[in-house]
């Protein structure tokens, strides 16, 4: 089996350094000053500015609450959120969104917790 390449950086198109932190794989662009970074080996995050991982790490401490405060499935959230987003279950990983995707994402979660809090005293 082949070893997979580094990712490419998407603004130079040049592949990125792997470096093993304490936290795992992390790939950098070699250009300096350049911002773009991919955390883990996985195909579940893409590299990403500074802003981008910002709204990521922000849209899962939205999101994961739906989940991780038994309100719902961790599968069940992110069927709704798929539909939400009017994408395929399969690609609706939030390593994987955009700016926007983020901000709809937290949108979406955001108007499911006051769903959630309607029903719970209605």
């Amino acid at each position: 089996m082949t070893k997979p390449m580094n990712p490419k950086c998407p603004i130079h198109n040049q592949r990125m350094w792997r470096r093993i932190t304490q936290h795992g794989a992390l790939y950098v662009c070699t250009v300096d000053a350049c911002d773009i970074l991919k955390w883990g080996d996985g195909d579940f995050t893409t590299p990403a500015d500074t802003v981008t991982r910002a709204r990521r790490h922000a849209a899962h401490g939205i999101f994961d609450k739906l989940w991780q405060d038994k309100h719902m499935t961790r599968g069940e959230a992110y069927q709704l959120l798929s539909g939400h987003l009017d994408k395929h279950v399969k690609s609706t990983h939030i390593g994987l969104f955009d700016v926007c995707e983020c901000e709809a994402t937290i949108a979406f979660a955001n108007m499911m917790q006051k769903r959630i809090l309607l029903e719970k005293f209605t």
